[in-house]
């Protein structure tokens, strides 16, 4: 498997075409499902229909019975509140509870493979030219072995300022710089799927311009999924904020991203429950 990948990321790099070139066409132009299951169409017909539905239910209500309307309505809100505070209470205490627990970070070393596998970084781009030279940093102290690494940064093909600033940088070497051909919408999950189909690591991540990821990340997702059970395919990073001192509004945004990271997240894990993923950090396996 690692020989493959390494001989994927060879062709790659000496410009050949790769495999399933019409799919990689198909995704840039959004195009790759069936339009039925694309959000493009929204609100459907059935939906519209139900909120006129109950708009109108809701007017009659108000004109023959106003008093018990808006208390009910009331009643209605305010019950939905308490819910939603006591379900989060509930969630800090376990999160809380599980800090306290045994950490797996002492043991990563040793679950690690004895060669590791290519690792696959993702990273849309659009309109970051002055984030270059410290994506580029952060990138070079990640401790994995540079001839394991595929870094991809997709630029949309508009961007040719920070295509040039993402050529003048000093990625690690072997790094691609794709140019997303054109296409609507112009979304980071568009550029992300084109990128996706020409990763060639067992292992990805997917990063943004302004991330400052720990070197030891891509080991530490590493040995969990090594010890993971095989249906676990994603992992999610914390995220945390660092400039959290700089105003009232970046602390409150600080202190939300600790809480849902360090205490919700966990939490949710713990009881089985779906986990909210971000839009970067987060590790996925078996694409090979």
């Amino acid at each position: 498997m690692a020989a493959r990948s390494r001989s994927a990321a060879r062709n790659l790099n000496h410009g050949e075409k790769p495999v399933g070139y019409s799919l990689l066409q198909a995704i840039s132009r959004s195009e790759a499902l069936p339009p039925k299951l694309s959000a493009r169409t929204v609100p459907s017909l059935f939906q519209v229909l139900a909120f006129l539905g109950l708009f109108a239910l809701g007017c009659a209500a108000v004109r023959w019975q106003p008093g018990l309307t808006l208390s009910v309505a009331g009643f209605t809100c305010w019950f939905a509140f308490i819910l939603i505070v006591l379900w989060r209470f509930c969630l800090v205490i376990v999160g809380a509870g599980r800090r306290f627990g045994p950490s797996s970070s002492e043991s990563h070393a040793k679950s690690l493979p004895e060669e590791l596998p290519v690792y696959s970084i993702l990273i849309a781009l659009r309109h970051e030219a002055g984030m270059m030279p410290q994506l580029a940093a952060s990138l070079s102290a990640l401790d994995w072995p540079v001839d394991r690494l595929d870094i991809l940064l997709l630029i949309e093909a508009d961007d040719t300022e920070t295509m040039r600033a993402a050529r003048d940088a000093a990625f690690p070497t072997g790094t691609r710089v794709i140019r997303v051909p054109p296409g609507k919408p112009l979304t980071k999950p568009r550029a992300l799927n084109y990128g996706l189909a020409r990763a060639v690591g067992e292992y990805l991540t997917i990063y943004d311009a302004e991330d400052r990821p720990d070197p030891q990340q891509l080991k530490a997702a590493c040995a969990m999924f090594e010890d993971a059970p095989a249906n676990v395919l994603c992992l999610q990073a914390p995220l945390k904020a660092t400039n959290g001192a700089s105003s009232w509004v970046a602390a409150h945004w600080a202190l939300e991203y600790d809480v849902q990271f360090n205490l919700y997240l966990p939490a949710l894990a713990s009881w089985g429950h779906p986990i909210m993923l971000g839009g970067t950090s987060n590790h996925f396996r078996g694409l090979m």
